[in-house]
């Protein structure tokens, strides 16, 4: 497993972020951040009896699909529809010019059809009419309006992060959540199949192939990297490279310089961020528990440094694991930004929070600081 943190962790090292702002994939409006191709979110849809899932996946301007996955219960199968549209990219609004539909087996199927048909065209046009969304990391913009499909006047919470309508939540008039954003990412190649594949987040999670114990008596070693990065770690680590560092199969800590184009501050941050949360092949940020935490006091510079720390959980379906990943992002010069990314088997940090939170106090980000 160890070998998959790597390739994960040299992915962020090496490959360089394509960083394009006020381009549209969607009609009739023109997001913060551009949708890439490949990009989805997968949405918990709670107007159901049973539970179940809405996805969207963007390909180009003019191809799309959308899919209802609920997953088996009691005496009931799956149900999985899939919808693979083409549209009209010259047209101000959804404009499909052709279908092909995958799963589909009885009448009811046709329902749930046209469900999703209404909501890819009631999303994009609350979505236009919603505007401008702040690029602001942590912040939301709300709307109150009347949506049929779901029982009459709600809430829509919409953030810059989450790609396609930037859709986060609808909750009833009472506060209520009836449409949740469980997860987004997006396809690495031709050959990811993972919108496809999504069957829902694990819920009960008892990992017990990889459990680690802190030894208090560890030695600790302060390392610096060439572009000014410090971490804290004892003895207990190994370094593998300048910039990355691994406990055991546990956990691994790597830093990295990420270059990006020429942008504001915020739009910036928002859009790495962005690219950072979404899942890789077969792994799902778990949305429910993305948590934006305090910045290190090593890392306050004044009152306008931005750094953001973001700790989320990623649920891997092919081995049945969790983990968790904090990164620290800030700023480091004109066009590049100072990355810090800790990976660790849910399990090991749950049980030893305060070592590893440690750990992520102790980065600093020296050339931020001078």
């Amino acid at each position: 497993m160890a070998a998959s943190f790597i390739k994960k962790c040299v992915f962020f090292i090496a490959g360089t972020f394509i960083l394009c702002t006020h381009l549209s994939a969607l009609p009739g409006f023109t997001p913060s951040i551009a949708d890439v191709s490949g990009e989805y979110v997968y949405y918990e849809d709670r107007t159901f009896i049973r539970k179940s899932y809405i996805g969207f996946l963007y390909y180009d301007d003019a191809t799309y699909a959308a899919r209802y996955y609920a997953p088996p219960v009691s005496q009931q199968p799956a149900i999985d529809i899939q919808l693979f549209l083409t549209l009209d990219p010259t047209a101000p609004y959804i404009k499909l010019t052709g279908e092909r539909i995958t799963g589909a087996a009885t009448a009811d199927d046709t329902d749930i059809i046209n469900y999703l048909h209404d909501l890819l065209y009631e999303f994009n046009a609350r979505r236009i009419k919603v505007g401008t969304i702040p690029t602001t990391v942590g912040t939301t913009k709300k709307t109150t309006d009347d949506f049929a499909q779901f029982g009459g006047k709600i809430i829509c919470e919409y953030n810059s992060l989450v790609p396609l309508f930037n859709l986060e939540r609808i909750s009833t008039h009472d506060g209520a959540a009836i449409f949740i954003l469980t997860t987004t990412g997006r396809l690495r190649s031709s050959d990811d199949t993972s919108f496809a594949d999504f069957i829902g987040m694990l819920e009960d999670h008892s990992d017990t192939r990889h459990r680690f114990v802190h030894d208090k008596n560890a030695p600790r070693q302060q390392y610096t990297t060439a572009d000014g990065q410090r971490v804290l770690l004892d003895s207990q680590w190994t370094q593998s490279m300048d910039n990355l560092w691994l406990l055991g199969d546990t956990a691994i800590v790597s830093v990295a310089s990420v270059p990006v184009s020429t942008m504001s501050t915020d739009i910036a941050m928002a859009l790495l961020l962005r690219r950072l949360i979404h899942g890789g092949e077969y792994s799902y940020p778990d949305w429910q528990h993305i948590e934006m935490l305090p910045q290190s006091p090593q890392n306050t510079v004044s009152d306008t440094d931005v750094q953001k720390v973001c700790r989320l959980v990623f649920y891997q379906p092919n081995s049945n694991t969790k983990t968790c990943t904090v990164y620290v992002l800030s700023p480091n010069g004109a066009e590049t930004y100072s990355l810090f990314t800790l990976t660790v088997f849910y399990t090991a940090y749950e049980s030893n929070r305060t070592y590893f939170d440690a750990i992520v106090q102790a980065y600093i980000d020296l050339s931020a600081t001078q």
